[in-house]
């Protein structure tokens, strides 16, 4: 019972910074729902088989097996990933302050907030 505890806490960790790794490559993409689906089938994808191919006891790998066992640590980090999506949707973009507007400074390639209508010094 304690080694299958420990299994699970191992593959939540890991899929859960795979997943956050195909979040951050498709954030560009579309940071919306069908990102998060998406980022999440890859990554439980990319657990499957290499889980599969940990698994094998011989040259073939034993997806089916790793399929099983990786599924659950992804469906919660699938509903963790679509609760924080939502709550940050509900928040907001982070908007500047009334009367500021954010200018990029060219020399050091960094925004600054600034009075509108006033460039950075």
């Amino acid at each position: 019972m304690v080694g299958l505890i420990a299994f699970a806490l191992g593959a939540l960790a890991v899929v859960g910074l795979i997943t956050i790794g195909f979040m951050k490559a498709l954030r560009r993409w579309n940071a919306e729902i069908p990102g998060l689906l998406i980022a999440n089938v890859l990554s439980f994808m990319t657990a499957t088989i290499i889980g599969g191919f940990t698994l094998a006891d011989g040259p073939d790998p034993v997806v089916a097996e790793a399929f099983v066992q990786y599924f659950l640590p992804q469906l919660v980090v699938l509903l963790w990933t679509l609760i924080a999506g939502s709550a940050s949707r509900r928040q907001g973009a982070m908007q500047p302050p009334s009367g500021w507007d954010l200018t990029l400074d060219t020399r050091s390639g960094i925004l600054v907030p600034t009075l509108s209508g006033r460039q950075p010094g």
